[in-house]
């Protein structure tokens, strides 16, 4: 998985000019301590995506959302976003990115997340918070 994530978010740092994005560099530790419920996506036996949920009594979270490069433009990140639209059981779901990464504030907002919060965590790196109300 992480040789997958790795690969996805290294093109993200790339594209928004952030090469020290967290996930593009998570250790095989980090993840099996993180609380998140992990859902994959595998195409005719391989690894293409997955999405990372937290759950609160409010609202849903998408904390990673990820597709194999080879994969992008094939439905696997609307399908895994439409997923965990179908775990939030009537929660709102909140998700966010970086401001210049416009494929993944494309495939939300076609998805019906509205912008609520826009921040700079780094110099220069602008990170969008998105909500879908039920």
């Amino acid at each position: 998985m992480l040789e997958v994530q790795h690969a996805a978010y290294a093109i993200e740092a790339e594209l928004i000019g952030y090469p020290q994005l967290p996930p593009a560099h998570e250790t095989l530790a980090a993840l099996q301590e993180c609380a998140e419920e992990l859902w994959l996506c595998e195409e005719a036996g391989e690894l293409v995506g997955a999405v990372g949920l937290e759950g609160g009594e409010e609202e849903l979270l998408i904390a990673r959302l990820f597709v194999a490069p080879s994969a992008f433009r094939g439905g696997v990140g609307t399908a895994l976003v439409q997923h965990a639209l179908d775990q939030a059981g009537g929660r709102r779901v909140r998700v966010g990115t970086a401001a210049a990464n416009l494929p993944a504030l494309a495939l939300y907002e076609g998805l019906g997340f509205e912008r609520v919060s826009e921040s700079e965590p780094a110099p220069g790196v602008h990170y969008v918070e998105l909500v879908r109300e039920p």
